[in-house]
């Protein structure tokens, strides 16, 4: 391969990383092309306006949990309001919502007080509650693992869980936000000066090759008609695309990357997410009281759901994460409609039928089906300690790896895809010094 005489970075992966790491290298007057798979830039961050609502609805990525200081930061050049969502969870019991909010809060606590990588949750939760009466929030605990970390309590690392809620809670993660307008509005700083014409962006590219050497890296690619596309050439790449493609044969490189870098990968694993949105002609919780904002349902197929709160929209959003997606991926889209509504009646304590007379519109985002995806976000499991790490760390100052899978504590959130896409920047950076 020719050597580039100027410093040229290919960034791979337009979500919250490559765009994090393709505008910090823009801005420092490298040149640089971003190249995406997708016809969309976002990534895991996927909004869209409802047709009939007006209003923006999250397919991928919705929260923004405490106060975190590079998303923030975003919204505010971005001069995208964030709303704080009421912190209310509620749960079914003897035909009516009772406050699950302090079972809740101790069942985070409760994770965050795990310390071993060789003791998996389960076993972490039965020891911290062994002789009490706990039932409630060992419950809520396990559907927290497998939910909001998209984790088996059987097999997910005690310590990986601890540090993730450690690190949210010093965020303020006990509360969430939304972005007025939708997630998507914070990339759009991101975003600018690539749709000006400031670095070639490459859409609808998928990457299939990544053949390198010290100094030099060439990419070959197939576009939208699978064509195989001319090789893009440059000096370094940036890698930010999520688990799965690193850990299959979806982007061959050639060498191969390091034995370590290798395990690193095949330590962690892809958690699954099914994300069903509901749009009713009228709330089907009316005149049930005070409108619902979390609601847990233990034990159903889509065991949580949320409204959009503050927002007053007949819409409820369906969330199975972990295990329970694993239950429900792949289905019939009817089918899992009527999975979901089920799960909903449940919950809300009225008739599925009375829910299908009122449902208007639906859209399910099954996560574990995107085949540049695979998945929601990296899962921790026994053993997994410092992998995170290892899959972060360069090779010979010419391949260098970002995304939320790289990021530690505050893997799984936006926040680190960010901050880990800086990161690899400036690594970068410290390379043409």
């Amino acid at each position: 391969m020719p050597a580039t005489r100027a410093p040229h970075v290919i960034v791979i992966g337009a979500g919250a990383a490559g765009l994090a790491a393709a505008d910090l290298l823009r801005r420092r007057r490298v040149a640089i092309t971003l190249v995406e798979a997708r016809e969309r830039l976002g990534g895991r961050i996927d909004t869209r306006v409802d047709p009939v609502l007006g209003l923006a609805l999250e397919h991928g990525a919705e929260f923004v949990h405490g106060r975190p200081p590079r998303t923030l930061a975003l919204a505010r050049r971005a001069r995208a309001g964030i709303r704080e969502i009421p912190d209310r969870h509620q749960r079914p019991q003897g035909g009516r919502l009772v406050d699950a909010g302090d079972a809740f809060s101790s069942a985070q606590a409760l994770l965050g007080r795990g310390g071993r990588d060789d003791e998996a949750v389960e076993a972490s939760i039965h020891r911290e509650l062994v002789g009490r009466r706990a039932r409630g929030v060992s419950t809520l605990a396990r559907e927290l693992v497998r939910g909001f970390y998209l984790a088996d309590p059987r097999t997910a690392s005690a310590l990986a869980l601890a540090r993730l809620s450690r690190a949210l809670e010093q965020l303020g993660g006990e509360t969430a936000h939304r972005v007025v307008g939708g997630y998507g509005r914070i990339l759009a700083p991101l975003t600018r000066g690539l749709r000006g014409g400031e670095g070639d962006l490459r859409l609808g590219t998928v990457v299939e090759e990544i053949r390198w050497g010290r100094g030099e890296v060439r990419i070959r690619a197939r576009g939208r008609t699978g064509a195989r596309l001319a090789p893009i050439a440059g000096s370094h790449a940036v890698v930010t695309v999520p688990l799965p493609l690193l850990q299959g044969d979806a982007i061959r490189f050639v060498p191969s990357l390091p034995a370590g870098k290798r395990s690193a990968a095949a330590r962690l694993t892809m958690g699954p997410v099914v994300k069903v949105l509901l749009r009713f002609r009228r709330p089907p919780w009316a005149g049930s009281g005070r409108r619902p904002v979390f609601l847990h349902v233990p034990g159903a197929p889509i065991p949580v759901f949320w409204t959009l709160a503050p927002v007053d929209a007949p819409v409820l959003v369906g969330w199975a994460g972990g295990p329970s997606a694993a239950r429900v991926a792949g289905r019939r889209e009817r089918d899992l409609l009527r999975a979901t509504l089920r799960s909903a009646a449940r919950g809300l304590g009225r008739p599925q039928g009375e829910l299908e007379e009122l449902l208007d519109g639906a859209a399910v985002a099954d996560w574990t089906r995107e085949p540049f995806t695979r998945g929601g976000y990296a899962v921790f499991p026994v053993g997994s300690d410092g992998a995170s790490e290892a899959l972060a760390g360069s090779v010979e100052g010419t391949l260098f790896f970002a995304g939320e899978a790289t990021a530690g504590a505050l893997a799984g959130t936006v926040e680190g895809a960010l901050l880990s896409g800086e990161r690899a920047a400036r690594e970068v950076l410290g390379t043409l010094r």
